[in-house]
């Protein structure tokens, strides 16, 4: 694993925060020195600094950290495959950016999730492909899991920050061609700044 990337996740989170996180108390902290907005970030959140050179990462656990900024655009898209049926009969496929229909069509045999029990939007789609993540965000060591809020938005927080402690259930089976492809498509064809059913 290379160690820059873990001490960017570490000590860089401005880097990746999502725009809910970028300002604190009416400060843009975009607009301040890049280690001092860090810091506050570090300091707001009470986020540990300290990394374990013995921790154990397995393979899926290092390719989240590797696809660090990425994560929410790959649970999206995760969640775009797990309630491709739910998007196509309710035609919120319509919603969706071009590189996202794409991933849509693609032929995988990806278990369905009920879509009563999500909202059939941006965050919905989100949290939906985190619930097929969580095996692996469980596995993270502890510096990583604290910093995973703030790659989303603050609506999502709470539900990821139960999600990530709790134990497998039905929800959560672990996909890892999913995953894969996921990434795949997340790295060579990003989403467009167009709709991403974000109503």
């Amino acid at each position: 694993m290379n160690p820059t990337v873990l001490l960017n996740i570490l000590y860089a989170p401005l880097s990746y925060a999502h725009v809910d996180h970028q300002s604190v108390e009416g400060v843009d902290l975009a607009q301040m020195p890049a280690s001092a907005a860090n810091q506050k970030l570090i300091d707001l959140h009470g986020l540990p600094t300290g990394l374990d050179p013995s921790a154990d990462l397995d393979q899926d656990a290092e390719r989240c950290l590797d696809h660090w900024a990425r994560l929410p655009r790959i649970s999206f898209l995760m969640g775009v495959q797990r309630l491709r049926t739910a998007l196509i009969e309710e035609r919120c496929y319509l919603s969706l950016d071009p590189s996202s229909q794409r991933f849509l069509c693609l032929p995988l045999r990806t278990p369905q999730v009920a879509s009563g029990d999500w909202p059939m939007n941006h965050d919905g789609l989100v949290s939906v492909g985190l619930a097929s993540l969580a095996p692996v965000l469980r596995r993270l060591p502890s510096s990583f899991r604290a910093r995973l809020p703030l790659l989303f938005p603050r609506a999502i927080d709470p539900w990821l920050r139960a999600l990530v402690e709790e134990k497998p259930n039905r929800q959560s089976d672990w996909l890892p061609l999913l995953f894969s492809f996921a990434i795949a498509h997340a790295t060579h064809e990003p989403a467009t700044a167009s709709q991403d059913t974000r109503h």
